[in-house]
């Protein structure tokens, strides 16, 4: 593609077969994620985020990961305003 990717952002979700990328794949080492993960998700447990968010940081992204204590699978003001501060500080403002 003609246009670099500036960023990922994933809310309440996890990396799916997180074994199946290496570091360096794809060139996307550096990118910038914005991952959110509410601590009391029924949905998607906590610590599928968590570790989706290491095995990003492991190859090589540029993962800011943000809890919420409490948080169902939903979202939440202070969500939102940690995303678009991670929007305008990071992907915006390069």
């Amino acid at each position: 593609s003609e246009h670099e990717i500036g960023g990922y952002v994933g809310v309440s979700t996890y990396l799916p077969m997180a074994d199946s990328y290496s570091k360096g794949e794809n060139g996307k080492s550096g990118v910038k994620v914005f991952q959110a993960h509410g601590t009391a998700d029924p949905v998607l447990r906590f610590d599928y985020g968590t570790s989706s968010s290491e095995k990003l940081k492991a190859l090589g992204m540029d993962v800011q990961f943000e809890s919420y204590g409490g948080m169902a699978h939903s979202v939440c003001a202070e969500e939102l305003d940690d995303l678009k501060d991670f929007l305008s500080g990071k992907i915006f403002n390069k």
